[in-house]
């Protein structure tokens, strides 16, 4: 679907309902924003993470999205972000939505570019509070635990939907 929103809420929305309407199904559907404390409120990548140009509904290639990433983080050193993920679970009559912000630091990795295999390009740049190494670092303990907190407010949304008990 055409994700025109400008918040994280109204595009996991509108693909929670583009996609119930293809398999008529529970969908829990997530977006994304970024938002850096030291750019201003125009400059913020908000849902823009993977789309470098706001005006098109395409996103940037992985090596695209890295090197703007790199360069961005390089002129500043490090940046300290929150990224903001919305959750939306629809069962075809209601929206159930849960908003999780989790915060970061922006550090460059040892590394300039990267293969276009790869699945996010963010996750090199992105270090959890607490954690002290980026997300593409991280063995599978450390990437565990991460997940842990965002697994249980998925748990949650459902309970709210009444779908688990």
């Amino acid at each position: 679907p055409i994700e025109n929103g400008s918040k994280e809420e109204q595009n996991a929305k509108l693909k929670a309902f583009y996609y119930w309407n293809k398999i008529k199904k529970p969908i829990l559907s997530v977006d994304n924003g970024l938002y850096l404390n030291d750019l201003s409120k125009d400059d913020q990548p908000g849902v823009f993470i993977h789309r470098l140009n706001r005006n098109e509904n395409i996103n940037s290639s992985t090596t695209e999205i890295f090197s703007y990433w790199y360069n961005k983080i390089k002129k500043y050193n490090s940046l300290n972000c929150k990224l903001r993920k919305a959750l939306v679970l629809y069962d075809g009559k209601k929206m159930h939505t849960h908003t999780i912000e989790t915060f970061f630091s922006l550090h460059l990795p040892g590394y300039d570019s990267i293969s276009e295999l790869e699945s996010n390009p963010l996750n090199h740049f992105l270090v959890p509070n607490g954690f002290g190494k980026a997300l593409s670092d991280m063995n599978m303990n450390d990437r565990r635990k991460y997940e842990r907190g965002y697994a249980q407010d998925v748990q949650s949304l459902f309970k709210k939907a009444g779908l688990i008990v």
